[in-house]
């Protein structure tokens, strides 16, 4: 963004050398075809946007990812070590940047003992007035960035290069020192995971040699059997949110289950096109929370962010690229034992770190949803420049399948109800956060700008008649208009469909409210958090907009929730 054009223009250098030099301009990948789709679906994610302006700072990270993954994937064997020690390197980088620009009086330590420890240093250290890096991002960086340190280290003391070797220990010894200040949880339990798959891959390893089966079979069997093992604890009392909220520091793992049913609740409104790139905040807030704050950056899940952000395609790209690259992983152990490249704990080292995207991303979306985006693909690009496991694929195969997939949105009515949906969806965003976030609530000035999309949604239940978007955007817009009769016969309709969702409850009870029931207001505004608290501003709000009426039955609501 703040950047210009400058960072494409350094980039595209190389490739005019390539051309200078008369060689091939563009070397594909097996990955080419699902990058595409991903690639396509962000830029078109960017339009569907309520905010163009995050949108397209979005839109780069996502292109200066795209270039990382082909800048790796495009080099020499030869050159791959050095390639992954770099990125190690990185991991401590970020690492010391954190050290010395985060503000432990902003986000103060998660457990008591640490504070001790930072506020000496933060006495000490020089003020650099650097922007900072979140805690989870910075944790999220060095633990899917630590694991090409500790093959670098290896490597460097079996052959010897103990200058390397030291810088290496150093390395990783500041790396796990500043984990332990970011009390990142979730980085912590992601590099478990990896370890966690390097002994059961050296198992499957062992075991197939043994028994004359591919280790790959070996490995997957004895994950299997790890999760049936594992089952009885998850129909413990609590099950695993228990374990999870068990860990030291603050409980929070029951509120990421509510934030990711709520999420889930939100792509059920833009399942096939998205509802824009950096568009979680303002979506999250205004039609699940039903407040003008801003409230959460992002979903705290990156498969669900990608889908609501960039629709399926968007996320079925990111699939199909980070499994077919550990598809290429496992491939490649199995000829690399045999050629004996020197690549096994390399190919540990890129599993490991897309390892800890997956198992961090359940929890935590600070690679899709933060700056640390540009490293997405890097996993990937190196499982890729390892070109012996690299095999053609086939995409035409597949388009027949995208074909009629693709029909089926224009054959099937419930299909076509939900792109309608789709669509009109995306327009009301754009019309009602126009300027997000206000911080007070709507007046209803922009209603009549909301006519395109509802039609959509009409034309929605004429194919569907009971798509649930359709009715809570038919009812929102209803009271925008302040014809609460008719908001609420359609957020009946709609919470009819789906009893779970937050955002239907509260219109609902709002628009029962301003209508004038405040007995059957006020049972759906207790299952509200927070509403005895939000319905006095309420009062106050009503008064400025000269409806009396409607300020005393918030007054009226508020006695009975808070007596």
């Amino acid at each position: 963004g703040q950047a210009g054009l400058f960072p494409l223009v350094l980039v595209l250098v190389p490739s005019g050398a390539r051309l200078r030099l008369r060689r091939p301009l563009w070397k594909g990948t097996v990955f080419d075809i699902p990058l595409v789709f991903f690639l396509l679906t962000a830029f078109a994610a960017t339009w569907f946007a309520y905010d163009r302006e995050a949108a397209w700072a979005k839109w780069w990270l996502i292109v200066a990812g795209l270039f990382a993954f082909y800048a790796l994937a495009r080099q020499p064997v030869r050159n791959v070590w050095a390639v992954a020690t770099s990125l190690g390197c990185l991991s401590t980088a970020a690492a010391v940047y954190f050290l010395f620009t985060h503000d432990w009086l902003a986000y103060p330590a998660k457990f008591d003992g640490l504070r001790a420890l930072v506020a000496p240093w933060m006495a000490l250290r020089p003020g650099l007035g650097l922007p900072q890096l979140h805690p989870n991002v910075m944790a999220s960086l060095v633990a899917l960035l630590s694991p090409y340190l500790v093959v670098a280290a290896a490597r460097a003391r079996r052959l010897e290069q103990r200058w390397l070797w030291r810088a290496a220990v150093i390395a990783l010894v500041v790396n796990g020192g500043t984990l332990l200040l970011a009390a990142s949880r979730g980085a912590v339990v992601a590099l478990l995971a990896a370890v966690l798959l390097w002994v059961v891959w050296q198992a499957g390893v062992s075991a197939g040699r043994r028994l004359d089966v591919p280790p790959l079979a070996i490995s997957v069997l004895l994950v299997l059997a790890a999760l049936l093992l594992l089952a009885p604890a998850a129909g413990a009392a609590g099950g695993p949110l228990a374990l999870l909220d068990g860990l030291p520091g603050p409980a929070s793992a029951s509120n990421r289950a509510t934030l990711a049913q709520q999420t889930a609740a939100l792509i059920a409104d833009y399942p096939l096109i998205g509802g824009g790139l950096a568009s979680f905040p303002g979506l999250y807030s205004h039609y699940s929370l039903v407040i003008p704050h801003y409230m959460l950056p992002n979903g705290h899940n990156i498969f669900l962010d990608v889908w609501l952000e960039q629709g399926i395609l968007g996320l079925l790209g990111l699939l199909v690229v980070l499994g077919g690259s550990f598809w290429l992983l496992a491939r490649g152990s199995q000829a690399g034992r045999q050629q004996a490249d020197g690549f096994g704990a390399l190919r540990w080292a890129i599993a490991s770190s897309m390892l800890v995207i997956l198992v961090h991303g359940l929890v935590e979306d600070t690679v899709y949803g933060s700056v640390a985006l540009p490293v997405l693909f890097a996993g990937p690009g190196l499982a890729v420049a390892l070109k012996p496991a690299a095999p053609r694929v086939a995409w035409r195969r597949f388009v027949p399948v995208v074909a009629v997939a693709a029909a089926l949105l224009f054959v099937l009515p419930t299909m076509r109800a939900r792109w309608h949906a789709n669509w009109g969806a995306v327009q009301m965003a754009r019309v009602e956060l126009s300027g997000w976030p206000t911080n007070q609530w709507s007046d209803g000035h922009g209603a009549a700008a909301l006519a395109p999309a509802e039609s959509h949604f009409r034309r929605s239940l004429a194919l569907d008649p009971g798509n649930r978007t359709a009715h809570h955007r038919l009812g929102l817009a209803a009271m925008a208009r302040h014809e609460y009769s008719v908001a609420i016969q359609h957020l009946k309709r709609a919470r009819a469909l789906d009893r779970k969702h937050a955002g239907i409850r509260k219109a609902l009870a709002y628009s029962t409210l301003w209508s004038g029931d405040v007995e059957a207001a006020v049972p759906l505004l207790a299952e509200t958090p927070g509403a005895s608290v939000e319905i006095e501003s309420y009062v106050r709000w009503w008064r400025t907009q000269e409806r009396a009426d409607l300020s005393r039955l918030a007054q009226q609501a508020a006695r009975q929730l808070d007596p």
